[in-house]
């Protein structure tokens, strides 16, 4: 870069070296996004699920549901993780896509808080919050203060990344050709809007736009109204890293950020035309050029929440159009994928992984349900279509469970993760037993003895003990089948079973005993469910008296 003098005078020629210029911008760009990255982690492990909680009930009205995803964004500094949070709520049943939509649009007002960081220069106390954060994140195993330490630290590191960022570009304050080049986005407001995009779609990142634009403004480099054009453009950039997310998600997922693009888009277009406004506005409430910059930023989203909260029924029947459901489903599975995204939050992560097991649950108890049938109908009983092999469903919760194991979690997080990890196994080997055990000698058992009441009266016991574990994995509050009341109940049964049944075929000789051979096998089978369903309810109860609240795993 060489500095070009203009007629008539101006700063004398001097060479500038855009190495450090380079460098110093990049590396503190590096810092600020590891720094709000590793804020946002520590924040969402720390109070994670205080925020699903929190989000779970501003479903009361649209004002209630826009300053739930402000605050939250403010707090985490990610208005993607809001948006996770949003779209497990919807995808779950526990809030409308009609609740939903307000949260999202506070969440745009959320991000404004990263320039008023950028506007804020604390000097050499970065360093000490950086210190103070690093000496309690050493503070193991207290895991919360390990986790509030790291967030401090991650506060000073984003801090500091501003700093550098602004330091290197002191030379460019008084470089006519940049500044020349930067004045285009005053003149033409839609080329700093473009700039502003493409900057927040290459960092994926519309605090980092905002931010950069606020210390630019700071410096003198980069006019109010340029700096205002490029934070539109990063509304619409953050807009393209919503979909980016959205591909492949479920519908639910895709209408959450096509109300995003909506949104933003569409705020972008009104308020282009009032730049000059904004400005106009912001001048009059701070007299530093950061802050004013800062402070349009935050007009701009503020204006443009209270824009849209009354559309929001408008805003659902577009994006319902724009996003349709794809015709009816061909299978009778209608789950949908577990999202891997919502692994980076474990309080999330860890109800999908619940929810999952519940579902697989009462699939296990229908299919046991059908098994009772058989036993019921005896020989009348027609064999019926092969059963439904869900190994590759246990292999993928498990999977995901242990994709959850490799984040950074509490001891509470850690507690339910083990409770969770042991629901799924137990489930599966209990499903594994049901097909290619119990089904098959079922259908045996009707051909060979035809109804025999008392392993029908145990089984249907040992399905009672089954619906009492769906009961408990589905609701917060459902009282399982406690494991010593069920031995209890289960033994004398089972006992009975054994003794009626074999005494009646022993007597009929050689065929008699191998049909109580099968009996005895099928019976064991039945006990393993039982054992299964007790390791469950253990689980479900420690996780209980774990919690603070005594309640059973959030769902």
């Amino acid at each position: 870069f060489v500095v070009v003098p203009r007629i008539g005078g101006g700063v004398p020629s001097a060479q500038i070296d855009p190495f450090p210029i380079i460098a110093g911008f990049l590396g503190g760009l590096a810092l600020f996004l590891f720094g709000v990255d590793r804020l946002s982690r520590a924040l969402t492990v720390v109070g994670g699920a205080a925020m699903t909680g929190v989000i779970g009930r501003a479903t009361s009205n649209r004002i209630t549901g826009a300053l739930t995803g402000a605050g939250v964004t403010a707090i985490i500094q990610s208005s993607s993780v809001t948006s996770v949070l949003v779209v497990s709520f919807v995808s779950a049943g526990a809030m409308t896509l009609t609740q939903a939509i307000p949260v999202i649009f506070g969440a745009n007002v959320g991000t404004t808080a990263t320039a008023f960081l950028a506007s804020i220069d604390l000097g050499t106390w970065v360093y000490l919050l950086i210190a103070v954060g690093f000496v309690m994140s050493m503070a193991k195993p207290r895991e919360r203060l390990v986790q509030t330490g790291a967030a401090i630290a991650s506060l000073g590191i984003v801090f500091l990344g501003l700093r550098i960022i602004q330091d290197a570009m002191v030379p460019l304050r008084t470089h006519e050709p940049v500044l020349d080049l930067l004045s285009i986005a005053s003149d033409a407001p839609l080329v700093g809007i473009v700039v502003g995009a493409l900057f927040t779609m290459v960092v994926q990142s519309s605090s980092a736009a905002s931010g950069v634009a606020v210390l630019l403004a700071g410096q003198g480099v980069l006019s109010l109204e340029a700096g205002i054009a490029i934070v539109l453009g990063a509304n619409i950039g953050t807009s393209f890293t919503a979909v980016l997310a959205a591909i492949g998600k479920p519908l639910d997922a895709r209408r959450v950020a096509a109300a995003h693009v909506l949104f933003n888009v569409a705020g972008v277009v009104i308020w282009v035309w009032f730049i000059a406004v904004l400005a106009r506005l912001s001048m009059e409430l701070a007299h530093d050029a950061a802050r004013q910059l800062a402070i349009a930023n935050t007009l701009f989203n503020v204006g443009n929440m209270l824009l849209f909260l009354p559309l929001v029924g408008v805003s659902v029947a577009v994006v319902s159009r724009v996003v349709p459901e794809r015709g009816a489903r061909l299978t009778t599975d209608t789950r949908e994928p577990l999202d891997q995204d919502l692994i980076r939050t474990p309080p999330l992560a860890l109800g999908v992984a619940w929810r999952e097991c519940h579902a697989l649950a009462e699939l296990l108890h229908r299919r046991f349900q059908g098994l009772l049938t058989v036993l019921s109908l005896g020989e009348q009983r027609s064999p019926g279509p092969p059963l439904a092999d869900n190994s590759r469903r246990f292999d993928e919760l498990l999977d995901y469970i242990a994709g959850i194991g490799g984040r950074e979690l509490d001891a509470d997080q850690r507690r339910a993760l083990l409770a969770v990890a042991t629901t799924a196994h137990q489930l599966q080997t209990m499903d594994e037993v049901v097909r290619n055990e119990l089904a098959p000698l079922a259908q045996t058992l009707g051909r060979q003895l035809g109804r025999t009441d008392p392993v029908v009266s145990y089984a249907d016991l040992v399905g009672q003990a089954l619906a009492g574990v769906v009961a408990a994995l589905g609701a917060a509050g459902a009282a399982p089948l406690d494991p010593d009341q069920a031995n209890g109940a289960l033994e004398p049964l089972h006992r009975s079973a054994h003794a009626v049944v074999g005494m009646q075929l022993i007597a009929s000789g050689a065929a008699g005993i191998d049909a109580y051979l099968r009996v005895t096998e099928f019976l064991d089978g039945l006990d393993r469910i039982v054992a299964g369903c007790r390791t469950i309810v253990d689980e479900l109860a420690d996780i209980a008296s774990g919690s603070p609240e005594g309640d059973t795993p959030a769902l």
